[in-house]
């Protein structure tokens, strides 16, 4: 290969004139020279680390074509140690990178291309043009590597006879490690296109007003027939002594210096009769590379004879359908057939003439259709290109002191759904897709719901969410792939529907306005043990929870990189406690709950409701009138009013130690009673409301807030003038009352109430109630009651109040004689949260509480009422298994039911599209003993 700098600087570059004399050309020499040494690219190391993948294609020899689980130790950009897992040793100072889903390759190689484009000379023949001229080390090629081509032969042309010489560059790296080889060969092209060349003109310089310009000479060749002459005249000619001493022709003198170094060439020819041209020229050469697109199917035969090397452009049609050929009988159809039966010659696999160089891996695995096997194709686009390029000893196999030109792919590198994932050129990262790229999760059995179940199905999951489920789902490019077997099982991430992960032992007992999400953070070792036992979501719940008073339940995430991620919902259910109270006295208790909270609800609605037609009216231009705020309200005792007045009173027994005294002032208009406590002073807003029978009797209560806990009442009894007698119960608690009218005097009350609207008669929001917000949502049927129970005469109280007389979504806790009422269960679409002892004893026989629910139609969910107990919440299903209950039965006990229960089924629970991207890999069945979870995904990503 002749020195380049034998050749002037100014001869290389594009666009330069025909001819000037020495001594310019000696000072445009020695320009350029200068220009070289000041602009050199200082030296780079290259990058180290080991990579470990699923499995690593080396194509080279004396190793396996396929290694599984592959080891690649890579230190200053060169490849020390490949081998399979246990065989390397992994050096202890170097980074390690983990692709078990991947599958690694070399780089890919376009051994010819127009990436440099085509230089603007009218010269039909030169070898001054040099296609690295046209190179910028320092663009940003990563569009081209995102297909996995690293490295390209730049091609000067194809649109003269002889164009140039082309390069071998890299497309990533440090700038100085991109040109591998900086003048390759000599390009000529037997192509139509280098057919009639535009004329040659000879300008004078310095111009001279008496020296006429001569006309522009034509060029050959003009056909078929002159091609070959026309380079055998320019070849002889280049290599004669120059006729004019004064006159230096660098195109000639290039072209000489290139054949008398012994330059190679590259020849391109389409058509069959052109082929032969090329052959029978570069035998006469003794060696050399055809390039084509076209009849190869003609001369293989004669490439074969010649031991020539061929690199095919493989013709590709993407992105919208091929143009018209018409019926002309020598138009040229390009077809990548025409491989079919090509002879064992060394081969090289690029895209054709105007197609994008990252459709490479597709447009070479299109050659399959020829009959060429994975390992041609594979080759052609690696370590063959290489080769024939001249830089197989650098480039195009993974084999120690080689580069690390290598890429990292989803699948199989000639499937059409696999996507480079990373790139590496001389062991740094050249491209990688966006970290929230999509994940394809393929499996022998994907268990998406009770209702479907796909033998070989896959999941894609875009953005933490199911996107697609089915045999083949869509595969984005850069979307990473986890073939998990023919023999392993996907279900949703199970559930734990009462747990108490992240409580760290607070066994407190929580109000009703706390929400338990507030607690939890970034995942610790106890959340990434419960993710890692394939529990993706619990329900947390205060140990003791609830009472009649209720506690929210939070749903959260056993994983997730920040809290947004892991919480679901802060208020996803309200729990309730009456395992130890007398059913009567639950139900009036809880009734008296769900009362405050429909008061409160009522309130809102009202608000809305007056909001939405001062909106009407406000887009009709209608005003809004403002009620006028109330007077205070006067009366007069009437000598028969027993009530109207002071009165003293002592309230005893019940929890108070001590009788407590005061005095309440209260007013009796008809019927109606009205009052507030005088003394001691109350700090908070309140207000006696009551009536009177209009003998003896008084009932009423005392309107205070109680965070939701409703009102205390009172019931009295005027025994004599003047004198009452009763009790005031709260919250199952009963105090005894004694009153005296000490003062028979008119009554004034302060009406003072908040505005209920704004100036311009909008109207304002009610007060916000924390402790009763989580009762608006149950009663909105957003959140369902979750409520313990035990003997059937609690299932029975708390049915017929929850979901028969308010009609609320209701899902019980352990109870444990919930079989009794079954049939009522299932008809209310009630639910049971099983209790965590899986097996139960009645009558002393033992039992199985979740078969016999679930064959009478009751959705029923597991538990582990501990923090990161629910690591075993598997084996628990897995023993209910054993113990008669299906193992279907059990599987949706720990997905779907659970998610529908907690009415969180638009987010877990399933792996319906639009749901969590959360999911379990199992190694099998999920209930066989001998089965393992091998992965775990949470929002998308892999829990480690």
């Amino acid at each position: 290969m002749p020195d380049r700098e034998n050749i002037p600087a100014s001869a290389r570059r594009v666009g330069a004139g025909r001819k000037i004399p020495g001594l310019a050309l000696l000072g445009c020499a020695a320009f350029f020279w200068i220009t070289a040494a000041t602009t050199a690219y200082p030296p780079e190391r290259g990058g180290s680390l080991v990579i470990r993948a699923g499995r690593v294609m080396p194509v080279a020899d004396g190793v396996p074509w396929v290694i599984e689980g592959g080891v690649i130790v890579i230190r200053d950009g060169r490849i020390e140690a490949i081998g399979a897992e246990g065989e390397v040793v992994i050096p202890p100072d170097l980074p390690v990178a983990s692709f078990p889903d991947e599958t690694v390759m070399p780089g890919m190689i376009a051994a010819a291309c127009d990436l440099a484009g085509f230089h603007r000379g009218v010269e039909s023949v030169s070898g001054a043009y040099s296609a690295v001229d046209a190179f910028d080390a320092y663009a940003d090629y990563r569009v081209i590597l995102a297909g996995g081509v690293t490295a390209v032969h730049l091609d000067p042309g194809r649109h003269r006879l002889i164009s140039g010489v082309g390069a071998v560059v890299r497309l990533g790296g440090a700038p100085a490690e991109r040109v591998l080889s900086e003048r390759s060969a000599l390009q000529l092209n037997f192509l139509e296109s280098a057919y009639s060349p535009p004329l040659d003109f000879n300008y004078i310089f310095p111009a001279s007003s008496d020296v006429a310009i001569e006309p522009g000479r034509r060029q050959a060749p003009d056909s078929r027939l002159g091609q070959q002459p026309t380079v055998r005249a320019a070849l002889e000619s280049a290599l004669s002594p120059t006729p004019d001493a004064a006159v230096f022709d660098f195109h000639r003198r290039a072209l000489g210096a290139w054949i008398s170094a012994g330059g190679g060439m590259r020849v391109r020819a389409d058509r069959a009769g052109d082929l032969r041209q090329a052959i029978e020229f570069l035998r006469d050469r003794k060696g050399g590379v055809v390039v084509s697109g076209g009849e190869v199917n003609d001369v293989g035969a004669e490439l074969a004879a010649a031991k020539l090397p061929l690199v095919f452009e493989v013709p590709l049609q993407t992105g919208r359908p091929a143009g018209n050929l018409g019926a002309h009988p020598d138009v040229l159809a390009r077809r990548v057939e025409v491989l079919e039966g090509l002879p064992e010659i060394p081969l090289a696999l690029t895209v054709g003439e105007g197609h994008d160089l990252s459709d490479m891996r597709l447009a070479a695995a299109t050659s399959l259709r020829a009959g060429l096997d994975e390992r041609r194709v594979i080759e052609g686009v690696t370590r063959r290109a290489a080769e024939i390029l001249g830089v197989g000893d650098r480039i195009g196999s993974l084999a120690p002191g080689k580069d690390a030109d290598l890429l990292v792919l989803s699948g199989d590198p000639l499937s059409t759904t696999t996507h480079v994932r990373k790139v590496y050129v001389r062991g740094t990262t050249a491209f990688e897709p966006p970290s929230e790229g999509a994940l394809v999760v393929r499996a022998g059995t994907v268990w998406v719901s009770p209702d479907r179940v796909i033998e070989g199905g896959e999941v894609l999951i875009e953005g933490g969410k199911v996107a697609a489920v089915g045999r083949a789902v869509p595969r984005p490019p850069y979307a990473k792939v986890v073939d998990a077997g023919d023999d392993a099982v996907v279900t949703p991430g199970f559930i734990d529907a009462r747990g108490h992960l992240g409580l760290r032992g607070d066994g407190g007992s929580p109000g009703p306005d706390v929400k338990l999400s507030k607690a939890i953070g970034a995942p610790d070792v106890t959340d990434l043990r419960t993710a890692a036992a394939g529990v993706t979501t619990v329900a947390l719940s205060p140990y003791r929870g609830g009472g009649t008073t209720g506690a929210q339940v939070s749903a959260i995430k056993s994983g997730g990189r920040s809290r947004a991620d892991r919480v679901i919902r802060d208020t996803a259910a309200l729990i309730f406690d009456v395992s130890d109270t007398d059913p009567p006295a639950a139900a009036e208790q809880l009734k008296k709950r769900l009362e405050a909270g429909k008061k409160y609800l009522e309130s809102w609605q009202k608000y809305e409701k007056e909001l939405k037609e001062w909106e009407e009216k406000q887009k009709s231009g209608q005003a809004a009138e403002a009620k006028p705020a109330e007077k205070e309200q006067t009366t007069e005792v009437k000598d028969d009013d027993p009530i109207t007045g002071t009165w003293s009173g002592t309230l005893s027994g019940g929890p108070l130690p001590n009788p407590e005294t005061g005095k309440v002032a209260l007013r009796l208009t008809g019927t109606q009673i009205e009052g507030r406590v005088v003394e001691p002073a109350v700090p908070v807003d309140h207000k006696i409301t009551g009536t009177f029978d209009g003998e003896k009797g008084i009932k009423g209560q005392i309107e205070v807030d109680t965070q939701g806990n409703g009102y205390p009442e009172f019931e009295l009894t005027l025994d004599r003038a003047d004198h009452m007698t009763g009790v005031i119960r709260f919250m199952g608690i009963t105090v005894n009352v004694e009153g005296e009218r000490v003062e028979k005097k008119p009554v004034e009350f302060k009406v003072e109430r908040s505005k209920t609207r704004g100036k311009d008669g909008r109207p304002l929001a009610p007060k916000v109630d924390e402790g009763l917000e989580p009762l608006k949502l149950l009663l909105e049927k957003k959140i369902p009651a979750v409520v313990r129970v035990s003997a059937h005469t609690q299932i029975d109280a708390v049915v017929k109040l929850i979901a028969e007389e308010f009609e609320l979504p209701l899902t019980l806790v352990d109870a444990e004689e919930a079989s009794v009422h079954a049939a009522r269960l299932a008809e209310k679409k009630v639910g049971v949260i099983l209790p965590v002892n899986v097996v139960r004893t009645r009558q002393y026989v033992p039992y199985v509480q979740g078969d016999d629910l679930s064959r009478a139609g009751v959705a029923v969910a597991f538990q582990s009422d501990a923090e990161d107990g629910a690591r075993s919440l598997r084996e628990v299903g897995m023993y209910a298994v054993e113990r008669g209950m299906s193992a279907e039965a059990a599987l949706a006990a720990l997905t779907t039911n659970a998610a529908r229960l907690l009415r969180l089924d638009d987010r877990v629970g399933s792996l319906e599209p639009g749901r969590d991207g959360d999911l379990v890999i199992f190694d099998g069945p999920p209930f066989e003993a001998g089965t393992s979870v091998r992965r775990v995904i949470i929002n998308g990503e892999e829990v480690r």
